[in-house]
């Protein structure tokens, strides 16, 4: 007769993810298997492009979009019987998306008033109206079975103006909008707003504090007038605190609290205070350098560097004045032959040195005398730029920098800025290098009296060993509770909770698809597990609500069959099975390193023991056994403890009380144990009289054996003493098999002192414990350990990217990838740091790596010479960043801003430099790149109708011209080819590729094919390589012929953003800008026209009549 097997089930994944319908039937003659979807039959060996039905009848749907939602059916067939069917229905998940809101809205008080929100996604969202006042009786909630909510006001009032955000999420996002509701002839509120002038019958507000702070804030002024009573500060060295007190400049920022508001050492405050033994503070907290204090040119912007220097100003022991304007300058500007004094005094009456071979100068052939580190660094120092010439040489490297001290109760960031040492790992980035909160360990400093080992209570500390030992130690008795041990099991589709009294059991997660190995962290009350349905690791804590757990990784994993939590240093640990590989990582997935790889073919169950820095595995290869080795991986210290008699070594656990190792085999089958050096092998039970039938997992506790019995899907229960009357505590599961178990107490994870420490051990990324037990030479405790795909700098505790140039860097949601140029190991060097990146660039000169983080709606970056810290370039007013450009040239970042319908530039270096170039004419800005040499930026526009624009890159409108236009549909992937001067882009709706001379002429498509979806793009050599954002593919062509001749899969994730490092990637060209900014203020940026510079002013600030200088706009000078 004809008999399915195994039926079809339910399945439920994500949007974008693979979906697999598994469908087995038997009989004779064998039968064949098809599936239906709709009217549409899917057979084995046809093709339907993303469907496809295997050979063995199961069904795979890739990049599952919401429209492949519904039922599925298997049939079975063969010519003796009836044909069989079997339904499953697929569900996609994706997060919200609000599809449809009320609009801005002007309306008369009193009346009643409905706003909507439409929203879709699943699971459903839930969706919170936001205003500024709370929701309350003055709203009323309402939802609909579509996903339409409504919020009501009954009655509208003067309160009810303002912003009104519907928020709706589900576990895999979260999605906003926002209105604005005016009310009509509403009245400023006197407690707390100003008002400027009535426009019929409304009023124009602002908040009181905006009156009288030189802003003019209301359209006719008025909240500027008259303002001659209101308290200041006696001059610009007196600082106002908050409570109207003044104080000294000098007093803030000093640790005292000298307003007694704490206004003065408040972080907004603080945030940039400068160096003072180099630099000078500003009224707008800039910092500038010493040196132009009093020079008569106002470098701050405010005009504070210039105040109080009488006459004549004074200058430093290690400065210059000049002779005619008294500008101050550094004294090794003298007799450079270089006038930096307009009157030339500083190169009056000079003997100058001998430069050349034997000297740290270098002799221009105009006779003057340059540091030899200025020669070929691709600006002109020379005037008769003879420091350029023959410069195929690397030039040589600089003098070293001393660096420079702080207070001693400061922290000196990035060299320049100072902060206090509170504000270090406090959770909060202070520096702008990020370095106060690195070797920070896995969360920002607690304030607990008490030490890692130690429990705290009753505003005193207690030894971690006095928990849960019968002895209220306590006087809130917090040492004696939650003491009872219980049971996590995991039953494949779900993990569950187990009391030992009467053993009752209930789910605390469901809906799983095959959970295998399970741990836990007691001390956060988290569980972890492995799925190997998904190959992914989750983690949840444990009784949440269903759903509401994250993954800790997904991408890379084959075969995850073993967990480990080390919670002491905060590590998880986990075996792959089918490349035959132990990883490690933070508990929330960052930092990912293989950590044993070497004569490892099927790694199964894995266990730590964090207090003798243990690490224990089981071995399935064509030598069954069982190893450890340090915690770190070393492999001085691995060491096979079992290698015979033993077959198949299924559950490993540590008896923590009596420090022994225990392990079931199932083949044999059998439970036993032994010391941790191997030695005092026992057998426990011994399972060929058939006691045991299938054990998969154990757990040992005082005197209480538990173990997982797949063949009779049970938990059993025995003791040590007499392991012949056993009991069963979880019976017959319902058509799944009992996986791995834990026994949950305190004394299971014992507290103890992390040698890492609080500062991580001053590791850049993994602080692994290292086991001195097995290494007696290992003094360190510790050891630090890189990522995969890079390597352990010289310090022995930063990271740097294993390979040099030339390689790929790659970006998608989960992060920034690392792999060879020929893409045959890719790594997820920057994964979970760089989450959410989308467009990436390099700065090859001093090794940094931009990105735009599309989650958070930043720009970023961090040193590929030793990764760390990564450090927030720009933060605030982002929406949808896909484009970013370095000008490798002139040293400043360029990005597209799509929502926002802008391009902007700001310094790197340079704090408050963000100037917003072309605000006007633009539809939905994408991709962007830049050609220094003519001083032209590129950029692609996905409005109506689609192009490619380009413009000088200071955002000089006469030079803003159309490049290509026509035939686009979505110009995604932009790029330039600098040796052939060629303009290269993908257009991601029409599927192809295309290229063009840069002025837009000889436009010819070199590839089109349905079977791309291209998104990012860039040229390397002959060959053009680009991300697929359907297919999670990168190709490589050859950019003549347009034959595609390589693809690589690159994981679940959509890859965005691409770039080939090496060393001919950017031209060398002359900065006309030079060194000191050609005198600019403030932004000295690249023109296409004479003299091929201009200078710039950061947004909110104005360029004054000499071309050069800023000021800020409102400042009454």
């Amino acid at each position: 007769p004809l008999y399915f097997v195994q039926h079809p089930v339910d399945v439920v994944v994500r949007r974008g993810s693979v979906a697999t319908f598994y469908c087995f039937a038997d009989g004779s003659p064998k039968p064949t298997l098809s599936w239906l979807k709709g009217d549409t039959y899917l057979t084995p060996g046809q093709n339907f492009g993303k469907i496809q039905v295997l050979e063995d009848g199961t069904l795979e749907i890739g990049n599952v979009q919401i429209q492949d939602d519904g039922v599925y059916t298997c049939i079975a067939k063969n010519n003796m019987s009836q044909p069989l069917m079997s339904n499953a229905s697929l569900t996609v998940m994706y997060p919200p998306v609000i599809v449809n809101m009320s609009s801005n809205t002007t309306v008369t008080k009193d009346i009643q008033l409905t706003l909507q929100c439409e929203v879709k996604g699943y699971p459903m969202p839930t969706v919170t109206w936001i205003t500024k006042d709370s929701i309350n009786s003055k709203y009323t909630e309402m939802m609909t079975r579509d996903g339409m909510h409504y919020l009501n006001i009954a009655k509208v009032q003067d309160s009810h103006e303002g912003k009104f955000i519907c928020e709706a999420k589900n576990k895999l996002g979260t999605a906003r909008k926002e209105l604005v509701l005016n009310v009509q002839g509403r009245t400023c509120r006197p407690s707390d707003e100003f008002t400027c002038s009535y426009d019929g019958d409304n009023a124009h507000c602002i908040p009181k504090v905006w009156v009288c702070d030189l802003d003019s804030d209301c359209p006719d002024n008025i909240d500027e007038e008259n303002c001659v009573d209101i308290k200041s500060c006696s001059s610009l060295y007196d600082f106002a605190c908050s409570n109207g007190r003044c104080i000294p400049w000098s007093l803030t920022c000093d640790g005292d609290n000298d307003c007694g508001d704490n206004t003065d050492e408040h972080r907004d405050s603080c945030f940039h205070k400068c160096n003072t033994s180099i630099f000078f503070t500003c009224r707008n907290w800039k910092c500038v350098p010493k040196l132009w204090r009093c020079d008569n040119h106002d470098d701050c912007g405010d005009g504070s560097d210039e105040m109080g220097c009488g006459s004549v100003g004074s200058c430093l022991a290690d400065e210059f004045q000049c002779q005619g304007s008294k500008k101050c300058i550094k004294k090794s500007w003298v007799c450079d032959k270089e006038k930096d004094c307009s009157d030339s005094s500083d190169e009056r009456n000079c003997e100058y040195a001998a430069c050349g071979a034997g000297t740290s100068m270098f002799p221009c052939h105009n006779g003057e005398c340059i540091p030899l580190s200025w020669k070929c660094d691709g600006e002109y120092d020379c005037r008769d730029e003879s420091d350029e010439i023959e410069c195929k040489e690397k030039r040589p490297a600089g003098v070293q920098v001393t660096s420079t001290k702080c207070n001693k109760n400061d922290h000196l960031c990035d060299g320049v800025w100072c902060i206090h040492s509170t504000w270090l790992c406090d959770g909060d980035r202070d520096c702008r290098d990020g370095s106060d909160e690195i070797n920070c360990g896995n969360s920002p400093m607690t304030h607990s009296r008490c030490r890692q080992d130690q429990h705290e209570c009753d505003e005193k500390c207690i030894p971690g060993n006095k928990i849960c030992d019968g002895i209220n130690d306590c006087i809130d008795l917090s040492d004696e509770n939650m003491c009872q041990e219980y049971i996590l099991y995991c039953s494949q589709n779900s993990i569950n909770k187990l009391n030992l009294q009467d053993y009752t059991s209930r789910v605390l997660i469901d809906e799983l698809q095959n959970a295998v190995a399970m741990d836990i962290d007691i001390q956060q009350g988290m569980v972890y597990w492995t799925d190997i349905h998904h190959d992914s690791i989750h983690r949840a804590k444990i009784g949440a609500h269903n759903y509401s757990f994250e993954i800790v990784t997904q991408f890379n994993l084959e075969s995850p069959e073993g967990i480990a939590v080390d919670w002491i240093g905060r590590k998880l640990y986990w075996t792959d099975r089918t490349p035959g590989k132990i990883e490690v990582s933070e508990l929330d997935g960052r930092n990912r390193a293989v950590l044993i790889s070497e004569n490892v073919q099927r790694p199964r169950a894995i266990v730590v023991h964090p207090k003798y820095r243990l690490l224990f595995w089981t071995e399935w290869g064509k030598g069954a056994q069982i190893e450890r080795c340090g915690m770190n991986g070393d492999s001085e210290t691995r060491q096979v403890l079992v290698s015979n008699n033993i077959n198949w070594p299924n559950g490993l656990t540590i008896d923590y009380q009596t420090e022994r190792l225990w392990w079931v085999d199932a083949k044999m089958p059998r439970i036993e144990s032994m010391n941790f050096d191997g030695t005092d092998r026992r057998t426990q039970i011994n399972g060929t009289n058939g006691e045991l039938g299938h054990p998969f997992s154990l757990a040992v506790f005082g005197q209480s054996i538990f173990w997982t019995d797949w063949e009779q899907e049970l938990i059993y229960r025995t003791t040590k003493k007499d392991s012949s009357r056993r009991i069963t505590v979880v019976k017959r599961l319902q058509n799944f098999s009992p996986m791995d178990i834990k026994i949950v107490h305190p004394h299971q994870q014992l507290k103890e002192l992390n040698p890492c420490g609080l500062n991580n051990g001053q590791c850049s990324h993994l602080c692994l414990l290292s086991s001195n037990l097995l290494s007696p030479n290992q003094v360190q405790q510790y050891s630090c350990f890189c990522p995969t795909g890079l390597k352990l700098w010289k310090d022995k505790r930063t990271c740097t990217i294993e390979d040099s140039p030339p390689y790929i860097l790659f970006a998608n949601s989960a992060g920034i990838f690392y792999s060879d140029v020929e893409l045959r190991h890719i790594s997820p060097v920057l994964a979970g740091i760089a989450g959410g990146a989308a467009a990436i660039d390099v700065d090859l000169k001093n090794n940094y790596l931009y990105w735009s983080n599309v989650i958070n709606d930043t720009i970023e970056r961090v040193s590929l010479s030793h990764i760390g810290a990564v450090e927030t370039i720009i933060k605030d007013h982002l929406e949808l960043v896909d484009g970013i450009a370095y000008d490798w040239i002139n040293r400043k970042l360029y990005w597209t801003d799509g929502r926002r319908r802008v391009i902007e530039v700001a310094d790197p270096e340079e704090q408050n430099s963000r100037l917003t170039l072309i605000d006007e004419g633009l539809n939905k800005p994408r991709a962007i790149v830049l050609h220094p040499k003519t001083r032209y930026m590129y950029w692609t526009d996905w409005g109506v109708n689609a192009l490619i624009e380009r413009c000088g890159m200071n955002g000089n409108l006469t030079t803003r011209e159309t490049v290509v236009q026509g035939m686009f549909g979505f110009p995604n992937g932009l790029a330039i080819d600098y040796k052939e001067e060629k303009l290269w882009w993908a257009d991601a709706m029409l599927d192809k590729i295309e290229t063009s001379n840069l002025d837009g002429s000889l436009r010819r498509i070199v590839l089109a094919e349905e079977s791309i979806h291209p998104f990012g793009l860039i040229v390397y050599n002959n060959s053009i390589l680009w991300t697929d954002w359907v297919d999670n593919m990168i190709f490589k062509a050859d950019k003549l012929a347009g034959k595609i001749y390589f693809s690589k899969d690159v994981g679940s994730f959509r890859p965005t953003g691409i770039r080939v490092v090496h060393e001919q990637m950017y031209p060398r060209e002359i900065n006309p800008c030079g060194r000191k900014k050609k005198g600019c203020s403030n932004l000295c940026l690249l023109n296409p026209k004479p003299p091929y510079y201009s200078c710039h002013c950061p947004n909110g600030m104005l360029l004054l009549p000499d071309r050069k200088s800023c000021r800020y706009r409102g400042f009454l000078g």
